[in-house]
């Protein structure tokens, strides 16, 4: 068969893509549109997981004016709120209609059309009866076009990921709060193989912890500070626990196996703790009582410290690739 069983829904995935950033006139605008109304979606989908109410449309003219700001473009107020409304209503925002798209399913042999939206209302922070503004969400489309992005780019820290995970289990999607606590394990398990590679270089070659930036401008107190704020979000997490025993038999088991993948991650978690603050006192040992270490090349060569441990590690693969 030339088309594969799947074909619809993964055009579907590819479609809420596409048509980011379309629908719209805004000028000098159209060129960086889909840039533009993606960044909007992040800065909204960072406010949805901090439970951060400043969602409504005119919160999203500012974040778009930021974003404008930070890309150094001019543009005029009209364009911004195009670009907001374009991201709300596709075309005519007057008329208030969904995204749609016409797809090939393979299952019916015809062509179909898919209906779907960016954003959507959450109804729980619009305050209606107090006269407050709407407040938007992401839909379930563009979470996933968002964390499809994540997992190739990273694009989230651990922090981020743990709030998405919270709000999951508050809501009791225990299916996608299992996929996140799978993501989560993932980081970590990263986290703490890239720390011990680290231990290993600075054994091979000390002053390979002049060479990590990132590293070398954090304070010992703040990665502290990091690790105590993340386990606190362990702990909320697993606060609900004990609020799930009325559940269905299906949706309670769904809870104990997500709860028990979560006890693995926070175990690794505090793995990933101490091997940090293990080699934070390993250099510090090494700084204090062998400061030769240091001194035995004063002057740093391309070939070994810029080549050898930037370079190569940052997978460059050969010379003409700078």
């Amino acid at each position: 068969m030339s088309i594969e069983n799947g074909f619809f829904d993964r055009m579907k995935k590819i479609e809420v893509m596409r048509m980011l950033g379309t629908g719209m006139d805004v000028g000098e605008l159209n060129e960086f549109s889909h840039e533009i109304c993606f960044l909007l979606l992040l800065n909204i989908f960072k406010r949805e997981l901090t439970e951060n109410p400043n969602r409504s449309r005119t919160d999203m003219i500012h974040i778009v004016e930021d974003i404008l700001r930070d890309m150094k473009i001019d543009t005029s107020k009209e364009n911004i709120e195009r670009i907001v409304d374009g991201t709300l209503w596709y075309r005519d925002p007057n008329k208030q209609e969904y995204f749609s798209s016409t797809i090939y399913n393979e299952q019916s042999g015809s062509r179909e059309e898919y209906v779907f939206r960016y954003l959507k209302i959450d109804r729980e922070h619009s305050n209606w009866e107090d006269g407050g503004p709407t407040v938007y969400m992401l839909s379930s489309e563009s979470q996933e076009m968002i964390f499809i992005t994540r997992e190739i780019l990273e694009e989230f820290g651990f922090d981020v990921e743990q709030f998405y995970t919270l709000q999951l289990i508050k809501t009791g999607n225990f299916t996608k709060a299992q996929s996140s606590v799978d993501n989560l394990i993932a980081r970590v398990r990263t986290l703490i193989r890239r720390e011990k590679e680290y231990k290993q270089d600075m054994i091979r070659d000390p002053q390979t912890m002049f060479f990590d930036r990132k590293r070398n401008a954090r304070k010992t107190e703040e990665i502290k500070r990091q690790f105590e704020d993340e386990q606190k979000v362990f702990d909320e997490m697993f606060s609900w626990k004990g609020r799930y025993d009325s559940l269905p038999d299906e949706k309670k088991y769904e809870a104990k196996l997500m709860f028990e993948n979560l006890e693995t991650a926070r175990v690794l978690h505090d793995n990933l703790a101490k091997i940090v603050m293990e080699n934070i006192a390993y250099e510090m040992e090494v700084r204090v009582k062998y400061p030769e270490s240091f001194w035995k090349s004063s002057n740093v060569s391309f070939k070994k410290d810029i080549w050898k441990n930037i370079l190569l590690k940052n997978v460059l693969e050969n010379f003409e690739q700078l």
